[in-house]
């Protein structure tokens, strides 16, 4: 969907010669494009190899969609993670801290001027964790602990691999749902529109 949309806005794209995973570059953006694979640890395996084989990368940018856990985000606005905070791990056994990746990126961002929306883009934290959030008490749950506006499941694993190789790290997030018993409906609804939305605020936002 993200490759459509950019080739919709005129974006060349050429596919890549890379042995990690099929790939696509945009001269114009100077951005390679490819799908990261579903959950924390295929993320982060993706990422590590595309920085071994392309270690001139510079920023991780980790695009999709995510849950709403609380207002003022709603279905079809765009959150960009001032941080990525793993939900269902701590730092240590005897720790009650959540692992956390700060976003200076992001935090350099808020200040952009973001036009011609129909949606709210928020700077806000991001969780992640390997659990569909399909529950409102699951989602209060998330969101007292973490202070995170999106819930997903990739971030923190991008964020993590990104950060030991010393490479900047970003994630923008569509909101398809409200993380509650309607989410896999709502998903499914709101996708395409929501990924668009997300895809906006990429290029809006490109370079940085």
């Amino acid at each position: 969907m993200l490759l459509d949309f950019l080739k919709n806005e005129g974006i060349e794209l050429h596919e890549t010669l890379l042995k990690t995973k099929k790939s696509f570059h945009s001269p114009k953006l100077s951005c390679i494009f490819a799908c990261g694979g579903h959950g924390k640890s295929r993320f982060a395996s993706t990422t590590h190899k595309f920085l071994v084989e392309v270690p001139t990368i510079e920023t991780v940018i980790c695009l999709g969609t995510a849950g709403s856990l609380a207002p003022p985000t709603k279905p079809l606005d765009v959150v960009v993670g001032t941080s990525s905070i793993e939900h269902d791990s701590k730092e240590g056994p005897n720790d009650n801290k959540l692992a956390t990746y700060e976003s200076p990126a992001a935090k350099n961002l808020q200040k952009s001027k973001l036009q011609n929306r129909s949606f709210q883009v928020h700077f806000a934290p991001i969780a992640s964790g390997a659990e569909d959030i399909v529950s409102s008490t699951r989602a209060k749950e998330i969101y007292e602990k973490t202070g995170a506006l999106a819930v997903a499941w990739e971030g923190f694993g991008g964020a993590c691999t990104a950060h030991a190789a010393s490479k900047t790290f970003l994630e923008i997030r569509g909101i398809t749902d409200n993380a509650n018993p309607h989410a896999y409906e709502d998903f499914q609804k709101n996708l395409t529109v929501t990924i668009q939305n997300a895809s906006r605020v990429l290029l809006q936002l490109l370079p940085f």
